[in-house]
Formats: C-alpha cells, sequence, structure tokens
C-alpha cells in the first residue's frame, strides 16, 4: 500500500478539552484521500477503533443515498459521533477525503492526540464520483504535514 502515516501528536491548538478526556487513552486517527484511494479499506482493518465517516450518514436501509444538500448535515454527524466516542475513552478512525488541510481541523481542535493517514492507491470508485468531480478534488488535494493545520 502506498500510504503515508504521521506520527501520533497531542493537538495542542486545542484548550477547549478537559485534561481528563486528553488523558483517557483514546486516539483519533483521520484517515484522506480522494474516492477510491483505499481510505475505508485501511479504516475496517483498524481493529480496536471504531470506524466513522460522512458517508454513513448517506446509508438508508443499506443503500447509500447521497444528496449534496446533505454534505453539512454528514460532516456534523461524523464530528459529534467522532467526538462522543474519544469522550467515552474509545479510539476513532475517521476515513473522509479531507481535500484541504483545514477540512480537519474541527478533528484536531477535539484536543485528543490524533495521528493522519494519506490514503493513495487507486480502487475502483465506489460511490461513481463524476471524473470532472475526482479532477477537481484531485486538483485542491493538499498535502498534509505532521503539524499542519
Amino acid at each position: 500500500m502506498k500510504n503515508r502515516s504521521a506520527e501520533p501528536r497531542d493537538c495542542p491548538e486545542t484548550h477547549d478539552a478537559r485534561d481528563e478526556e486528553i488523558g483517557n487513552g483514546a486516539e483519533l486517527v483521520l484517515i484522506r484521500g480522494l474516492p477510491g484511494s483505499g481510505k475505508s479499506t485501511i479504516a475496517r482493518g483498524m481493529e480496536g477503533y471504531v470506524h466513522i465517516e460522512a458517508d454513513m450518514y448517506h446509508m438508508k436501509d443499506g443503500v447509500y443515498c447521497f444528496a449534496p444538500c446533505n454534505i453539512g448535515a454528514a460532516h456534523a454527524w461524523c464530528q459529534a459521533e467522532t467526538l462522543n466516542y474519544l469522550r467515552q475513552g474509545r479510539s476513532v478512525v475517521v476515513a473522509n477525503t479531507f481535500v484541504r488541510v483545514r477540512d480537519m481541523a474541527p478533528y484536531f481542535k477535539m484536543g485528543f492526540p490524533c495521528r493522519v493517514i494519506t490514503a493513495t492507491d487507486k480502487f475502483r470508485n465506489i460511490h461513481e464520483v463524476p471524473p470532472e468531480i475526482m479532477a477537481d478534488m484531485a486538483a485542491r488535494f493538499e498535502p498534509y504535514a505532521d503539524g499542519d493545520g
């Protein structure tokens, strides 16, 4: 697999999380990459982590029902679920595109130790994102270096 993994780090830019939450042993892993890069595959293989992604919000009775008007709600749900599990002391892996580094900022601000993995493999795009959208996402995809954000 061609994935880059940063080492775990504390997220010092956050001061609103309680000390006991930060020290509860939970870790946050963010997996980013374009559609079809292997984000979900990597996340599903991470034993001991609760796997969450915005795409889960769009699932209705086992069918993916994407509606662009729900993107904001899907990401708000994903962030809320992530914080809920982290506060319970559960480690969480979030697999979203995170095209821009700033897209990860709400997760960094949760104040838990976090790690970022960039998925770069080429699998089938299961959500059938149109080629022009994929090209736009690829053009906007920002590199991430540990400490960015």
